[in-house]
C-alpha cells in the first residue's frame, strides 16, 4: 500500500498504459464489444480522475482504468493475411527523397491525393514509396508531380510499382529532406557496397541498403537493434557532442541532437531517445530532483500525445521495457564499469525476452555477451562516418568500416557454430519463460534478493521452469500460408514437415510470423525431416530460411516407404502422372493411421496422378483429405472422394482463390471443405 502511495501520478498513467500495452501483445484479446466499452470507459474514467477529490474516489485507481482502456485502444489492429492486391491509381504527390540503385529509382512520396477515385480502394499511408524502372529520371526533391502507376499491397505494406510521372508547376520548399539527400549523396560517395547500407543505417536510420549476411548474422543474436538509430545512438551523439563543444557553444548540442533526429526521420524511435536526452536536460536546469522513473514516464506520456494517431507496437514496449529494467537493475554506487555494463545487458535481454519470445519463439542468451562488444564496433562506426564526412579520409575510413565488418563477421560465423544461436524454443511455455524473466531481473536488482539462500532458490527456480517441457498435443497443422502449402505432423517425440511455401507470404514473414508461431503455440518441436509433395515454389521456397535455422533432412523415395513416428504410422506414395506428367503428377501423398484415426495429405495431384493413386491406396473412409492443388482443380477429385469417403476436406488457400472450383463438388457428397485463409487448421489429440 505505501509503495501505491509512492507512485505520483504521471508514473500511474504511464505504468498502466505500458503493462496494459504488454499484456494485450502477449494475450491478443480482441474483441469487439471490449473495444466498444474501452471507447467510453476512457474517457469516464479521466473525468472521474479530474473530479475524484470531491466525490471520494481513488484518482490513481481511475487513471489505472483510463489508461489501460486507452492502451487497448491504440492497440494495433489485427491484419488478415491476404495476397498481394494490385490496381492501377494515379495520384497527385510530392517528392519526398529520392535513392538511385543500379537498375531502379526509390521514391518516396507524399501528401498524397487521388486523382482518378481509385486512390479510395485501399487504406493509404501519409506517404508512399514508388519504384520508377527508369534510372535517369529528372525528379527533385519538393516538386509536386501527378504519377500513375500500380499500387501493390502485401499485408500493410503499400508501394507503387512501374512509376510514370508528369512534372506540375508547383513546388514545395522542404529543406530536410533536402538535406537528408545531400546527406545521402555524401555517403554514396565515400563508400560503397556494405559499408555504404551500414553509414546509411546509423546516420539516416535507412537499413535497405544492409548487408544480407551481416544482417541476419546481427538477428540471430538479438543485435539488430544496434543497426537502427535508438536511444544508444543519441547517447553517443549525445556524448560527442558534448566532449566536442566548448563551454562557449555548449547551447548548440540540442539543436544539433535535432537535426540528427530529423536526419534520421524523426521517427517514434528518434523522437523517444531526443526526448529523453531533453527532458534529463530541463530536469537539470531546474535544479530539482527527478527520478529517472519519472523523467520516462514523461517521455512516455509525451510519446503517447506526439503520435496519438500511431498504435503502439513492438518498438514502443521493447524501448520502454528494457529501458525501465535497465534503471531498476542499475547500480552505480557499487558496480565497476564493465559490471555495470553486463548489468545492463542482463537487464535489457530478461526484461525484452518474454516478448521476442512470443513473437518469434526463440531465445538469444548470446546476445548478453555480444550486445556490449557489438555496441563498441557501432560507436567505433559512428566515429568513423562522422570523421569522414567532415574530413577527407575516405580511403582510410572505408578500410576501417570493411575491418570492423570483416571482425563482425568472424565473431559472428564462430558463434554461429555454438548450439542455439539462436534457441528455438516452440516447446516452452510462455508462462515458464515470463517467469524465468522476472527471477533473472531480480536476480540483478540490487538489494532485491540480498542473501545468498534467496539467490540460489530464485536460481533453482528459475532452471527448474526453463526446462519445464509442457506435454504437447499429439496431431497435424495445416499452417495459413495463402496460396501453398505448409503442414506439420506431430508424434510423441519428434514432428515430420509436408511441404513450406507460399505464393502470398514472403518466405521470411511465412517461416518466423506463421510456421513458428503455429509450433509455438501447440507446443510442436520443429520438424527436422521433410517430405515434400512437388517442387514448385508455392510449396517449397519457405525452406532456404527454414534451412538458416535448422538442419533439415529431406526423405524421398520412387515408391513407397513407411515413416517412423510414434504414434503414428505413416506411409509416403510416390504419385505417378500420365506419359505427359508434370512436376505435380510427380509428387507425394501421406497416408495417416493412428488407431481408426486417418488423414491422407495430398499435394497438387490431379488428373491421372490421383487414378493412379487411388489403385495403390487402400480405401477409406477417412477422417480428413486434403483436397488436392490448393481446392481450384476438380480433375479426378470426385473420383478420389468416393474411393476414400472423407469425412472432411482441407484447403489452403488464398483468398483470391474463392470461389473454389472444390466446392460444388464438396457439396455434392454432403462433405464440409474447411479452408485456412484466416486461421489454420488443427487436429490435435492425447494419449492416454
Amino acid at each position: 500500500m505505501n509503495s501505491w502511495r509512492q507512485l505520483n501520478l504521471l508514473q500511474v498513467a504511464f505504468f498502466s498504459y505500458l503493462a496494459t500495452g504488454l499484456c494485450l501483445f502477449m494475450l491478443p484479446w480482441h474483441r469487439d464489444y471490449v473495444g466498444e466499452l474501452c471507447l467510453y470507459l476512457s474517457p469516464t474514467c479521466l473525468i472521474l480522475a479530474i473530479l475524484g477529490q470531491w466525490l471520494f474516489i481513488d484518482i490513481k485507481l481511475m487513471i489505472v482504468v483510463a489508461m489501460a482502456s486507452l492502451a487497448y485502444l491504440h492497440q494495433a489492429p489485427v491484419v488478415a493475411i491476404h495476397p498481394p492486391q494490385q490496381q492501377p491509381i494515379e495520384v497527385e504527390a510530392t517528392v519526398y527523397s529520392i535513392v538511385r540503385h543500379v537498375d531502379y529509382v526509390q521514391v518516396t512520396l507524399g501528401d498524397l491525393s487521388s486523382v482518378n477515385g481509385g486512390y479510395s480502394a485501399m487504406v493509404y499511408p501519409t506517404r508512399l514509396r514508388a519504384i520508377s524502372n527508369d534510372i535517369y529520371c529528372e525528379l527533385v526533391i519538393g516538386e509536386r508531380i501527378r504519377a500513375q502507376g500500380i499500387l501493390e499491397r502485401k499485408g500493410r505494406w503499400l508501394s507503387l510499382k512501374k512509376l510514370s510521372y508528369s512534372s506540375m508547376s508547383s513546388r514545395r520548399w522542404l529543406p530536410f529532406q533536402e538535406l537528408r539527400q545531400l546527406v545521402q549523396q555524401k555517403l554514396s560517395a565515400l563508400y560503397s557496397d556494405g559499408e555504404l547500407g551500414i553509414a546509411k543505417a546509423l546516420i539516416l536510420a535507412d537499413k535497405s541498403s544492409l548487408d544480407d549476411l551481416l544482417q541476419s548474422g546481427y538477428r540471430n543474436f538479438g543485435l539488430l537493434h544496434l543497426l537502427a538509430v535508438s536511444g544508444m545512438h543519441f547517447w553517443l551523439w549525445n556524448a560527442f557532442l558534448r566532449r566536442l563543444l566548448s563551454y562557449r557553444f555548449h547551447w548548440l548540442r540540442i539543436p544539433l541532437l535535432v537535426l540528427a533526429a530529423l536526419l534520421a526521420g524523426f521517427g517514434p524511435a528518434v523522437s523517444r531517445a531526443l526526448g529523453f536526452i531533453v527532458v534529463r536536460d530541463l530536469a537539470a536546469m531546474s535544479q530539482r530532483g527527478f527520478s529517472a522513473l519519472n523523467l520516462i514516464a514523461v517521455v512516455g506520456i509525451g510519446e503517447l500525445l506526439l503520435f496519438e494517431n500511431s498504435p503502439f507496437g513492438l518498438g514502443y514496449l521493447l524501448s520502454y521495457t528494457a529501458t525501465i529494467a535497465i534503471i531498476v537493475c542499475s547500480d552505480k554506487k557499487n558496480d565497476s564499469s564493465l559490471k555495470a555494463t553486463m548489468r545492463c545487458s542482463w537487464a535489457a535481454f530478461f526484461a525484452t525476452m518474454p516478448l521476442i519470445h512470443h513473437l518469434q519463439a526463440t531465445i538469444e542468451f548470446y546476445s548478453i555477451i555480444l550486445s556490449p562488444i557489438f555496441a563498441l564496433f557501432t560507436t567505433a562506426r559512428l566515429s568513423i562516418v562522422l570523421a569522414s564526412m567532415l574530413a577527407p579520409v575516405q580511403s582510410i575510413s572505408q578500410w576501417l568500416l570493411a575491418s570492423i565488418s570483416y571482425i563482425e563477421l568472424k565473431i559472428i560465423t564462430v558463434c554461429d557454430m555454438l548450439p542455439g544461436t539462436p534457441l528455438l524454443a516452440t516447446t516452452k511455455s510462455e508462462s515458464a519463460i515470463t517467469v524465468v524473466a522476472i527471477i533473472a531481473l531480480l536476480l540483478a536488482t540490487p538489494y532485491r534478493l540480498a542473501t545468498r539462500r534467496l539467490r540460489v532458490a530464485g536460481a533453482t527456480t528459475a532452471l527448474l521452469c526453463f526446462s519445464y517441457q509442457p506435454t504437447a498435443p499429439i496431431g497435424l497443422s495445416m499452417v495459413n500460408a495463402g496460396h501453398g502449402l505448409g503442414v506439420i505432423i506431430n508424434g510423441e517425440q519428434s514432428a515430420i514437415g509436408f511441404d513450406l511455401g507460399s505464393k502470398t507470404l514472403h518466405s521470411k514473414h511465412l517461416v518466423n510470423g506463421v510456421y513458428f508461431k503455429e509450433l509455438q503455440r501447440n507446443r510442436w518441436p520443429a520438424p527436422k525431416r521433410f517430405v515434400f509433395s512437388h517442387r514448385d515454389d508455392d510449396h517449397i521456397n519457405g525452406m532456404p530460411e527454414l534451412k538458416r535455422r535448422l538442419d533439415v533432412t529431406e526423405l524421398s523415395h520412387d515408391q513407397t516407404m513407411a515413416l517412423s513416428l510414434p504414434p503414428w504410422e505413416i506411409k509416403v506414395f510416390r504419385t505417378r502422372g500420365g506419359l505427359n506428367h508434370t512436376a505435380n503428377d510427380m509428387g507425394y501423398a501421406l497416408d495417416l493411421r493412428y488407431e481408426r484415426r486417418r488423414i491422407i495429405v495430398l499435394g497438387d495431384q490431379d488428373g491421372s496422378a490421383l487414378f493412379e493413386l487411388v489403385q495403390r491406396i487402400e480405401a477409406g473412409p477417412v477422417d480428413i483429405m486434403f483436397s488436392p492443388h490448393h481446392g481450384l482443380s476438380t480433375d479426378g477429385l470426385a473420383m478420389i472422394i468416393e474411393h476414400l469417403r472423407p469425412s472432411e476436406l482441407w484447403v489452403s488457400c488464398a483468398i483470391d482463390n474463392f470461389p473454389l472450383p472444390a466446392q460444388p463438388i464438396a457439396d455434392h457428397y454432403g462433405i464440409p471443405l474447411l479452408h485456412t485463409v484466416e486461421n489454420p487448421l488443427r487436429y490435435l489429440f492425447s494419449i492416454d
